[in-house]
C-alpha cells in the first residue's frame, strides 16, 4: 500500500483544538480552584486538545488540523453522599489541510480530487471504525474532513475531591473549578476512537 492510498488511515492527531456552541464564553480561559460540585450538571461547551502521532504521518507532517467541528454534550450528576453518573457524548469532524508541498510525489502534482478518492478507497477497504466518512477538497492546497462516529462514555461510581482535584472510582480524573453556576473539568481525558481528548468542559446547573 502506496503513502498516498494508506493516508486516510493514517490520521492523528497531534493538535485538535476547538470550542462548542457555549455562549458563557468561559470555555478554556478559567483555571482550576476547586469549590463544591455536589449538583445535576449539562454540558453546555468543551475546548478540547488531543494527542498522537503526526497527522498524516510522514505523508505530510506539515498538515494543520481544525477541530472546531468537535462537540461535546451529556450530563453529570455528583452527590452528597459521595456518588456519580454522568454521560458524555462526543461527536462532530476535524478536518486537515494540507499544503501543496504535500501533493508532489515524484514530480507529479496530486490533485484533491485524486486524493479524496485515495482516502475514500482506503476508508471503504480497510475501514476506521471511528469515522463515519471522510472527503477532500479544494485546489492548491486541501483541506479533508473526517465525520467521526458519535462516541458515548458512561460512568458512574464514586467520587472524592481534594483541592483542586477529582477523582472518580479512585482514580484521578482531573481538576476541576466550580464558578457560579458553571463547573470546568479541566484537563480531564477521554477517548474518542484512536485520539484521546483532553482540555475544559464546561457544565451548568
Amino acid at each position: 500500500m502506496n503513502k498516498l492510498t494508506y493516508v486516510g488511515m493514517g490520521i492523528a492527531m497531534t493538535v485538535l483544538g476547538g470550542c462548542g456552541s457555549g455562549d458563557g464564553g468561559s470555555c478554556g480561559t478559567v483555571a482550576a480552584c476547586g469549590g463544591n460540585i455536589v449538583a445535576d450538571w449539562t454540558i453546555v461547551d468543551a475546548c478540547l486538545s488531543a494527542g498522537g502521532a503526526a497527522v498524516f504521518g510522514d505523508f505530510c507532517p506539515t498538515a494543520t488540523i481544525d477541530g472546531s467541528g468537535i462537540r461535546a454534550s451529556g450530563t453529570a450528576a455528583y452527590r452528597a453522599d459521595g456518588t456519580f453518573d454522568a454521560t458524555i457524548t462526543m461527536s462532530g469532524s476535524v478536518a486537515f489541510t494540507l499544503p501543496a508541498s504535500c501533493l508532489m510525489m515524484n514530480g507529479i502534482t496530486i490533485t484533491c480530487a485524486q486524493l479524496d478518492q485515495a482516502v475514500k478507497q482506503q476508508q471503504m477497504t480497510d475501514p476506521d471504525p471511528s469515522i463515519q466518512s471522510i472527503s477532500c477538497a479544494g485546489t492548491s492546497s486541501c483541506r479533508c474532513t473526517a465525520q467521526m462516529v458519535p462516541q458515548t462514555s458512561p460512568g458512574a461510581g464514586t467520587y472524592s475531591t481534594s483541592g483542586t482535584t477529582l477523582t472518580e472510582n479512585g482514580v484521578e480524573s482531573g481538576s476541576y473549578c466550580v464558578k457560579g453556576n458553571e463547573l470546568h473539568l479541566i484537563s480531564g481525558s477521554m477517548a474518542m476512537g484512536s485520539f484521546e481528548l483532553t482540555g475544559d468542559i464546561v457544565l451548568t446547573k
